[in-house]
């Protein structure tokens, strides 16, 4: 593997790269452990351990991540922020009834890395410094729009968000058209008419020991309106936006710590 910037990968292989990098870890600290007059593992423990990795390391060794039991050069800069992140987001995206999840590293030096899951395939992708609120929008598939005419906005359950993210396929359209159709009645239609994306874009502080929560943006997407939704605890506001606006509030939701 070279410095690739992106490629397309099995789940499986994903799954069995995080593997070997966990037992990167492991393995560093069961050196540092020793080195401080710890007592060893047990042999038979660790032999069981690497003939369960064996068959995934030998598919990683064959797509270029790893050589000689170690990731290679190219597998170290496609995966630099995944590997030394200070921030990640989580983009949960449910369209008409198909539902979408991808995860987002970002380095120091504000290189970026994505695990992006699509209907067909997944994508691993390293993302210059600067451009991830780009990339964010062609994943969400944006393009110009204009506010529709009204001022109104609407107070709905978070539930309801979230359930329609999450359950997309279910009858979560239906009871979320009866509740706005008297505010914003086109939206309504195009709900029932499944033409529709929700999304809902966390933001995740890294430490040392967990991702904490700072906060997210979601949006309604329909034919006829975009709709900003205002998190508020169990109650969250709906709130007509045209795409420049949601471009500002995307580029400061997605600022990157010093």
């Amino acid at each position: 593997m070279k410095d690739a910037r992106r490629i397309s990968s099995r789940e499986a292989d994903w799954d069995a790269l995080q593997g070997f990098i966990d037992d990167e870890h492991v393995r560093a600290a069961h050196r540092r452990l020793l080195e401080l007059g710890a007592r060893p593992p047990d042999p038979r423990s660790m032999a069981d351990r690497l003939d369960q990795m064996s068959n995934c390391y030998e598919r990683l060794q064959a797509n270029g991540f790893i050589d000689d039991g170690r990731l290679t050069r190219g597998a170290r800069h496609l995966l630099e922020a995944y590997l030394n992140p200070v921030q990640g987001f989580r983009l949960e995206l449910a369209i008409s009834d198909r539902r979408y999840e991808s995860r987002i590293w970002v380095a120091a030096n504000h290189v970026g890395f994505i695990e992006e899951r699509t209907r067909i395939q997944l994508l691993l992708r390293r993302i210059h410094p600067g451009v991830l609120p780009t990339v964010i929008v062609d994943m969400l598939g944006l393009g110009p729009r204009r506010q529709i005419d009204t001022d109104a906005t609407l107070d709905v359950p978070t539930q309801y968000i979230t359930d329609l993210i999450a359950r997309p396929f279910r009858d979560r359209p239906g009871q979320f058209a009866e509740h706005v159709e008297s505010t914003f009645p086109t939206v309504a239609a195009d709900l029932r008419k499944h033409r529709w994306t929700c999304w809902m874009l966390s933001r995740l502080d890294i430490t040392p020991d967990d991702f904490v929560g700072r906060g997210s943006l979601a949006a309604l997407d329909t034919p006829s309106a975009l709709l900003g939704v205002e998190l508020r605890g169990k109650n969250s506001r709906l709130v007509p936006l045209n795409s420049q606006r949601l471009w500002m509030l995307l580029a400061d939701g997605l600022g990157v710590a010093s």
